[in-house]
């Protein structure tokens, strides 16, 4: 994997071909108060903010195509509390 995007590789057992990794906020183009590297399409973000940022990070993984499954985990917001993604 190569870019600016701060991507952290999982390794764990899955079927070959199966990847996983974890992205930061750094490095995307999303406004607040989406910040940064939003990669979800139902939060209210512009879509062409989104688009760019999945495109970053297609480009950061090396992946051709865009991935057939992003989940996303809880995140935390700035005073600590926890909400869904």
């Amino acid at each position: 994997m190569s870019s600016a995007l701060p991507l952290v590789s999982v390794e764990w057992r899955a079927p070959r071909g199966v990847h996983a990794l974890v992205t930061m906020r750094a490095g995307g183009v999303s406004n607040a108060p989406m910040d940064a590297l939003n990669l979800a399409t139902h939060v209210g973000d512009a879509p062409e903010a989104v688009a760019e940022n999945r495109r970053r990070l297609r480009a950061a993984a090396g992946l051709v195509h865009e991935p057939a499954l992003v989940a996303a985990g809880a995140r935390r917001r700035r005073g600590g509390s926890r909400f869904p993604a």
